[in-house]
């Protein structure tokens, strides 16, 4: 059925092809200022057609063959900050603007590209969180939950610093999905906190986050959100240089860490080239106090002031190469990232492995190689209501050994495809769209003394579609739907074999009430597929200290969601508000069973019950003084966010309240900003709550506070331009352990860490 439909669609797709209207394109040209000033360092961009160009001499630039229809038009100066605008082009018509460009970007200006279109944040129809590449050297995380763990309406698994994958909204592991240029990873950190996510976040040019009825577009089960890694390694545009790069060197002080990166670009003629990489080194963190909160089970030889069997080696490295025209692009990239990283606390109770000569037990080590092959080729036309045909393939081979004392324990593959086909197409000035197909493969293996899954086969398919309408100039309407197909077995017998189908949709507004004020209302239906782990897991699972036991008999996850988000961005004050509201019929989840004197470990059967969460993050700008970059006058601004989540279950046997497990505490945070010229500084202090909302065999957690400084100052010579910066995280040296943490009761977060980096462009 699934493949009749596919069909039908692209069959409706080439129909629609050669519906031509002749000579549809115009010419966007203007001048590039900031404060009035003409900026002759500029690039200037238009993400959705693949166009890019540098000003002249003058600030002047020139983009021609841009097909008709509505777009964001991209501005960025190293020198003097970033700009967006939006533009109509008519056919056969030369549109003139100014792009201004701004010092400070604030929230709702930077453009999405994973949801729907390319869209400004305070014009999407979903909540959405961007992180820039500036931002990353800001934040010099290891891993992409710490990197992310910031932000309003995300938090961390944080199982040690070699492995932490992002949380959104209390939601986590498949319901969560981590896509790397558009595509999954193919590797098995959604299986178990303790597992790595194998993509690098310092390579990234950007990462997206998108939550809501927007998520259908990259599955079905993605209820809590997608985040989205996107790198260059494949290019869709002619960069404007022969040749750029940069060069990136870390240094922290909480484990040595040292950390080394480069990136170069260049082109021949139509051809692209790419390739980076990234050197990492980093030895146990310094903590505060002792890891083991319970005094009474502290080992004796326990040392204070370090995390043992924290450190993290890793490195990483891609090359890609792409043949870019005016109708499109066609590309393929290879990458391999491997990671080797000590497991901190005493989650893996593995048998029979014997106490070192000090009588304490030997450390478990991660050692994972990912090797990725992709490709990526799109189609611009510009004489059809088909405006754009992308199609983009991934095969990862997935390998990752458990180590004690150096000999591999337990071996975990991963062999997975995926395939994306979509199109976009625009049937006047009022509908646009998009309709596309999507298959997936996972072949997964867990041999060895941690085989608490089988050998297991996944194929999936879909059809997605959404279709974007402008019912008047203020307001928006866009409607989206999934259907999906998988087959899920086992290798060990074909009569455990499940197929499931999945429909899903959504219906979204957005109203541009005033000038600077929107709101966005979206109401989604979705359905979760179980994963091969929840239906049969059957063995010990040292990594959360737990004995797990699937059901074969799971049926599919149904939620219903209303999400409520308000933008305001005006000149001074800027603020994104999201209230948001789930109910989950047959949510599938981990709960404590029994104890199992066997294995001598806590049994957790995966389990299903009707559920319902609810929650808001909120976050806002208020610049109180704007300052000119061109007469070097201060900028200052005051920040503020705050989220919270509250998810229960609903039918069960307890008279009291059942949270659902490892949910995120309040959070409130505030922050000071100040630029000077090339100069900028920070400084945020972040509250996180004592978390008393548990469920049955989890501790409280009590609530810390962090303060985090930095300052950054920006060198130019010539066209090659420096940034330094120095960062002072956990300023106070706080104990803090993180709720959504399976070993929060043995791994605390790093204590007081400065760090420096160093970036060269050029």
């Amino acid at each position: 059925m699934i493949k009749y439909y596919i069909g039908m669609v692209l069959a409706g797709q080439l129909a629609l092809g050669p519906i031509v209207a002749q000579a549809q394109t115009g010419t966007i040209t203007g001048i590039v200022r900031v404060s009035g000033t003409v900026v002759i360092d500029a690039e200037v961009r238009l993400r959705e057609l693949g166009l890019r160009t540098k000003v002249d001499g003058t600030g002047r630039f020139l983009l021609e063959g841009v097909s008709q229809g509505e777009y964001i038009l991209e501005g960025e100066s190293p020198r003097w900050g970033r700009g967006a605008q939006s533009v109509t082009v008519r056919s056969e018509e030369t549109t003139e603007l100014v792009l201004e460009l701004e010092a400070v970007f604030h929230l709702g200006e930077l453009l999405v590209t994973t949801a729907p279109g390319a869209v400004r944040q305070d014009r999407a129809y979903q909540a959405t969180t961007v992180v820039t590449s500036r931002d990353l050297l800001k934040l010099g995380a290891m891993s992409l939950g710490e990197t992310l763990s910031k932000q309003p309406g995300l938090s961390s698994t944080y199982f040690g610093p070699g492995s932490s994958r992002p949380i959104i909204r209390g939601l986590s592991g498949d319901r969560v999905r981590i896509l790397q240029n558009g595509l999954s990873l193919g590797d098995a950190s959604g299986t178990s906190p303790d597992h790595a996510v194998s993509v690098e976040s310092r390579m990234a040019d950007q990462i997206e986050v998108i939550r809501g009825p927007a998520t259908l577009l990259y599955g079905s089960s993605a209820v809590g959100g997608v985040v989205n890694v996107m790198d260059a390694s494949i290019a869709r545009d002619l960069p404007p240089e022969k040749m750029s790069g940069f060069f990136e060197g870390l240094n922290g002080t909480v484990a040595n860490e040292r950390t080394g990166s480069l990136g170069l670009t260049s082109k021949i003629g139509n051809i692209v080239f790419s390739g980076s990489g990234v050197l990492r080194r980093s030895g146990d963190f310094n903590i505060p106090g002792f890891a083991t909160r319970d005094i009474k089970l502290r080992d004796e030889h326990e040392v204070p002031g370090i995390l043992a069997n924290s450190s993290v080696k890793g490195s990483s490295g891609n090359l890609g190469i792409s043949l870019v025209g005016l109708r499109g692009y066609a590309g393929m990239s290879v990458s391999d990232q491997w990671s080797n990283y000590g497991v901190p606390g005493h989650g893996h109770h593995v048998e029979n492995h014997a106490e070192d000569d000090h009588g304490e037990s030997e450390g478990v080590r991660i050692d994972l190689d990912r090797s990725r092959i992709g490709f990526e080729g799109g189609l611009r036309f510009q004489d059809s209501k088909l405006q754009n045909l992308t199609l983009s393939v991934a095969r990862n081979d997935y390998l990752h050994e458990e180590l004690i004392k150096e000999v591999a324990a337990t071996t975990f593959l991963n062999k997975s495809s995926e395939g994306r086909l979509e199109s976009e197409y625009f049937l006047g000035g009022k509908v646009r769209g998009s309709l596309g197909a999507s298959f997936s493969s996972r072949d997964f293996t867990v041999t060895g003394e941690e085989m608490f899954v089988p050998a297991t086969d996944t194929r999936s398919r879909a059809l997605f579609g959404y279709e974007n309408i402008s019912l008047t100039e203020d307001l928006g309407l866009q409607v989206g739907s999934r259907i999906e197909q998988q087959n899920v077995e086992t290798r060990l017998a074909a009569s455990n074999a499940k197929t499931f189908q999945t429909f899903s949709s959504s219906l979204s507004f957005n109203w541009l009430a005033l000038q600077n004020i929107s709101f966005s209302v979206s109401g989604s239906r979705s359905s979760k597929i179980p994963t091969a782990e929840e239906l049969f897991s059957n063995g010990p699972h040292f990594a959360t200290g737990s004995f797990e036991l699937g059901d074969p008999n799971l049926r599919i996850e149904k939620s219903t969601s209303v999400d409520l988000t308000i933008n305001v961005n005006s000149k001074r004050f800027h603020a994104s508000t999201s209230l948001y509201d789930t109910d989950f019929s047959d949510y599938i989840y981990l709960a404590y069973d029994t104890y199992d004197r066997d294995h001598d470990l806590p049994r957790y059967q995966y389990s299903q019950a009707n559920a319902h969460f609810h929650g808001f993050e909120m976050e806002a700008e208020f610049d109180v003084y704007q300052g000119d970059m061109v007469l070097g006058t201060p900028n200052l601004s005051l920040g503020i966010m705050t989220d919270a989540v509250i998810g229960k279950l609903l039918d069960h046997d307890i008279e009291d309240v059942l949270y659902v497990p490892r949910l995120p505490p309040y959070r409130i945070g505030g922050s000071i900003s100040y630029s000077r010229g090339l100069f900028s500084s920070d400084l945020a202090l972040r509250y996180s709550g004592r978390q008393g909302k548990v469920s049955p065999m989890e501790e409280i957690t009590d609530a810390f506070t962090m303060v985090d400084a930095s300052v950054t100052y920006r060198l130019f010579s010539g066209a090659i331009f420096h940034d330094i910066s120095l960062m002072v995280n956990n300023v106070t040296d706080s104990e803090a352990r993180l709720h959504t943490s399976f070993q929060k009761d043995l791994v605390p977060l790093p204590g007081r860490e400065v760090k420096l980096v160093y970036r060269m462009n050029f």
